[in-house]
């Protein structure tokens, strides 16, 4: 698991593996989708990490990176610039050399705010058990959609420009979900 070692969890994945499904964590985010498609697909090298909890478990998990050296960075509720209302708050801590993002859900699911991100690119998870991506065949093509709660609220925020910027930039299309729709049915 050479991903995981600037991570210091790296020497020792079954303990990482057993804290994710002891509190039902899901990694989330670039690092997922460089995991799940290889980085030889995905053109660069994440440099965070997104671990989703669940709001019960968010005290266990930080105390478990803080015993693996984390330190908290930056805390703030609900990331109003992504409009997703399934984060409850977001914890940057960091060990002096990478950065993770513990992500808390608002739910009992750790995984109900990926599916509010900001483009189907990012709906890609690993938990203790499973590795998972909600369009796939998409992504195998380079082409992800955009929100559609975004595009129908007008949501475009900086964040949101930014981060479309970014998969841009990693040559992958960003389409509507009514454009794809409509492509499928007339090939």
């Amino acid at each position: 698991m050479y991903m995981l070692r600037p991570f210091k969890f790296g020497d020792d994945f079954r303990m990482f593996r057993a804290f994710l499904r002891k509190t039902a964590s899901v990694i989330s985010g670039s690092f997922a989708f460089a995991f799940i498609f290889g980085d030889c697909e995905t053109r660069w090298v994440p440099r965070d990490m997104d671990l989703y909890v669940c709001h019960t478990q968010l005290i266990t998990v930080l105390d478990f990176m803080f015993s693996q050296g984390f330190r908290v960075h930056a805390t703030h509720r609900h990331d109003h610039d992504y409009s997703n209302n399934a984060i409850d708050q977001i914890v940057r801590i960091s060990n002096g050399t990478v950065d993770l993002d513990v992500v808390s859900s608002r739910s009992d699911s750790s995984i109900a705010p990926l599916f509010q991100f900001h483009s189907s690119l990012v709906m890609n998870y690993l938990s203790a058990d499973t590795v998972f991506s909600a369009y796939p065949s998409l992504i195998a093509r380079n082409v992800g959609f955009s929100n559609p709660m975004v595009e129908q609220e007008a949501r475009y925020t900086f964040a949101i420009m930014d981060a479309y910027a970014k998969w841009g930039v990693r040559q992958y299309f960003l389409n509507s979900a009514e454009n794809l729709f409509l492509e499928a049915m007339f090939k």
